[in-house]
């Protein structure tokens, strides 16, 4: 997880490369493609997996976002390993009871509760 979000958030050239998920998943050079925008270098390019010559991501919106969510969620995580690591050498017990992830992956505790409701008054 955080590689992927190191690489989409921190490292990814946008304004160069290009994703494609066919035969396996690749990248490849935005300006061979002829789908480098001048006016918005840094816009996500996704080739189609039904069609090869279309460009999917050329209507992505705020793509800008998106990368600097990636790149908060991979130092939050970093941030958490680092506490949780120092928490186990002087509190094991405790760094067990903790969830890494749930630094950037949190659920309301509305949500919990309504889940707690429904496997207990359900045969689900």
């Amino acid at each position: 997880l955080l590689d992927l979000l190191e690489l989409y958030g921190r490292l990814f050239n946008y304004e160069r490369v290009g994703i494609s998920v066919l035969e396996g998943g690749r990248f490849f050079d935005k300006q061979e493609r002829g789908w480098h925008n001048p006016n918005k270098p840094g816009l996500l390019a996704l080739e189609d997996p039904q069609s090869g010559d279309n460009d999917i991501g050329k209507a992505s919106f705020n793509w800008s976002a998106v990368r600097q969510s990636f790149e908060h969620a991979m130092l939050v995580l970093v941030a958490a390993m680092s506490e949780w690591e120092s928490l186990e050498r002087r509190r094991p017990q405790e760094a067990a009871q903790k969830s890494i992830l749930g630094s950037i992956v949190s659920i309301p505790e509305r949500i919990q509760r309504h889940r707690y409701y429904v496997q207990h008054t359900t045969n689900v």
